[in-house]
């Protein structure tokens, strides 16, 4: 069992055996070190060859069973996209407004922090290049004269 089967089966629009494939996939190898890494892949596929119900399983499923994982926003993120881009949002969350409120505020979160480290990143960029440093050999010194303009 590969995740090329279940990217092959998507390709060629077999939703079906492709949904079933992916069930296997997961059952075997989502303790796989790269496992989240082959589902990112096989949801670009989806998207790229316009097979959106397999592209919104798999960002479903894993928000919903690895809620904790660093990709788990990211495939979030790509839902609430690809909803908008398709311009059904409405029609998915429905029956479900506070599910779309959750949604939203966390895609809006994931967007917030990437912009705060961006910053953060920046700032530590700008300040690095701004500190006079001193040519001394004593570390202790230094240290110091950089806690000073930090």
């Amino acid at each position: 069992m590969d995740s090329d089967e279940v990217s092959g089966y998507a390709i060629l629009k077999e939703t079906e055996k492709s949904l079933e494939k992916l069930n296997q996939l997961w059952e075997w190898y989502r303790t796989a070190p790269d496992f989240v890494d082959k589902l990112l892949n096989i949801k670009n596929l989806c998207w790229w060859n316009k097979n959106y119900s397999v592209y919104f399983a798999v960002c479903e499923r894993v928000a919903r069973e690895l809620p904790y994982h660093s990709m788990t926003m990211q495939f979030r993120k790509d839902a609430i996209t690809g909803y908008l881009h398709l311009d059904e949002l409405k029609l998915r969350y429905a029956d479900d407004p506070n599910g779309l409120a959750e949604a939203i505020l966390m895609v809006g979160e994931a967007y917030y922090q990437k912009g705060q480290r961006a910053m953060r990143n920046w700032d530590a960029e700008q300040t690095a290049e701004n500190i006079p440093t001193t040519k001394t050999s004593n570390h202790g010194v230094r240290r110091l004269h950089r806690q000073k303009y930090l």
